[in-house]
């Protein structure tokens, strides 16, 4: 199922993600761009959905790998609001998308062999809900450069970070009840528990300047523009270690 040149539907993605930008920044109607994005969007799925066999059995982790299932959460978030707002899509956040899934091509496409631990039911729910919540960080960032860019107060990019703060502590409870069927606790100071423990609290700080007296708008996104920087380096960190690791049908 979607296993013959599997990796040709990743690169037929990120070419309609290419064209998807163009148009947003050629075309005065929405619709070319978007239709671009959701045709993208589809044969993202069907790469994910293949990368579920490329070890040779069912294995759902792969399909929630970080560097390739990121871009498809941004390319959702970018339909959801451009049909939801009735907005024309932005050109920065399907530039992000681009560039996120110009990453996944350059990114090793193998996946790592299961282990016990890795095979509980948990997982793919944890890696699911904390991509999501990355995606929604890193809208927000861009769409709090643009508003910036454009001298503007608010711009709707705080409603990004709340939804993903909202996915990313679904996250850490998924992960928390995970670590203990797995581990036998419920946290472990390894880096990667560490990391994302300290950007639950980076975010969460975030959602309280609204209510500290010098924190204008302006301050606010520069704090949510570094934050997403912050957490690009820390997870992207991360995939640059695993690229260590043994894969399979890459």
């Amino acid at each position: 199922m979607f296993t013959t040149g599997n990796h040709g539907y990743l690169y037929a993605s990120c070419g309609l993600y290419a064209v998807a930008l163009v148009l947003s920044l050629a075309a005065r109607r929405r619709t070319p761009a978007l239709a671009a994005v959701a045709v993208g969007f589809v044969v993202h799925g069907l790469y994910l959905a293949g990368r579920g066999w490329l070890s040779g059995v069912f294995y759902a982790n792969p399909i929630f790998e970080g560097p390739f299932f990121l871009p498809w959460c941004v390319a959702g978030i970018v339909l959801f609001a451009s049909v939801r707002r009735r907005e024309r899509p932005t050109a920065p956040l399907i530039g992000l998308l681009l560039v996120l899934c110009l990453g996944a091509v350059a990114y090793s496409k193998g996946v790592i062999p299961p282990s016990p631990k890795k095979m509980n039911a948990l997982a793919p729910v944890f890696f699911f809900a904390e991509n999501l919540g990355h995606a929604l960080f890193y809208c927000g960032a861009v769409m709090a450069v643009r508003g910036m860019a454009r001298g503007e107060r608010e711009n709707g990019y705080h409603r990004f970070l709340v939804w993903g703060f909202v996915f990313f502590s679904v996250s850490q409870v998924i992960g928390a009840a995970w670590c203990y069927v797995g581990w036998g606790n419920t946290f472990r100071w390894s880096p990667r528990h560490f990391t994302s423990a300290a950007l639950w609290v980076m975010y969460a700080a975030y959602l309280h300047l609204r209510f500290t007296p010098g924190w204008s708008g302006k301050k606010r996104s520069v704090f949510a523009i570094v934050a997403a920087v912050l957490t690009f380096l820390a997870t992207y960190g991360h995939y640059l270690r695993e690229l260590a690791f043994a894969r399979v049908g890459g």
